[in-house]
């Protein structure tokens, strides 16, 4: 019901705070790590041990009991922390991003929509605020705070990746409300698979959905995809994986017309559990 996954980006910016903070005092012994800080990596740090717990073998009935008494204090934790520093935007967007974790969505745009009021340039705030309107098919703003959001930080790929799906799973919508033509959804789309995959190179899933893009548009440049795919088959070494990637590439030399090796191909693929994809592929041979 809850899932408590950490992103890196905050945790290390909290740390490197903590760190900085701890070389001043390491140059004066009458400086300290603010208090501000310190209760803040307190909050963080019982966010992961939840997390660690939920992971553990614990029956489910005790876990869940305990899953909503530890949500709660955590939650209080955090009204407390605002209460006490209510300048601190870093501590509303940790919290915000607790909200969203614990299944709380409306409550985190709430305060994200008020971060954003004050402080409109943040990127994972714009981050955020777009994935919620995405959510309640308010399009025409989840476009404004995806594109905000990568403009802010143009090296995130994440962002990029989001915004591919987000431009994947509401293109008609968009399209059909006039906020972008077929043609910019697709560039978009295309464009921001491609980006993620450039900017974090060694994430394999982010480059098998740059390559299964091109099916979803409707003139993709098939001899590149062919390459794509190649490169993927060339560095896999799951025997399922290849399998898979190997009736991709069929898929794509059947719109290159080139039925033979489409056809040749075809006869590498083993696994059981792909013998009714292989079989509707055949079907397509001339």
């Amino acid at each position: 019901m809850f899932s408590l996954k950490f992103k890196p980006v905050f945790l290390t910016l909290l740390f490197l705070s903590l760190c900085l903070f701890s070389t001043g005092a390491a140059k004066s012994k009458s400086e300290e790590v603010p208090a501000e800080y310190k209760e803040l990596f307190a909050i963080v740090e019982a966010e992961k041990t939840l997390q660690k717990r939920m992971e553990s073998d614990v029956p489910e009935e005790k876990m869940d009991k305990e899953i909503q008494l530890r949500l709660q204090e955590i939650d209080q934790s955090y009204r407390e922390y605002i209460d006490k520093y209510p300048r601190s935007v870093f501590g509303q967007i940790l919290y915000g991003k607790f909200l969203r974790k614990a299944n709380r969505p409306q409550d985190a745009y709430s305060i994200f929509l008020d971060i954003h009021e004050d402080n409109p340039d943040i990127a994972v705030v714009n981050q955020h605020l777009a994935l919620f309107a995405s959510e309640i098919g308010d399009f025409e703003d989840g476009l404004k705070y995806w594109e905000k959001a990568i403009q802010l930080e143009p090296d995130v790929a994440l962002y990029y990746y989001q915004f591919g799906e987000y431009l994947y799973t509401y293109k008609i919508p968009l399209v059909k409300r006039h906020y972008l033509p077929i043609s910019e959804v697709e560039d978009k789309m295309l464009f921001c698979f491609q980006k993620a995959h450039e900017l974090q190179p060694e994430n394999r899933d982010f480059h098998v959905r740059y390559a299964e893009t091109y099916f979803d548009v409707f003139e993709p440049d098939w001899n590149l995809v062919l390459k794509i795919w190649d490169e993927l088959l060339d560095t896999s070494n799951n025997l399922f994986e290849r399998d898979v990637m190997r009736l991709q590439k069929v898929r794509v030399l059947l719109e290159l017309e080139r039925y033979y090796n489409a056809s040749e191909l075809l006869k590498t693929v083993s696994d059981p559990a792909l013998m009714d994809t292989k079989s509707a592929l055949m079907e397509k041979l001339p």
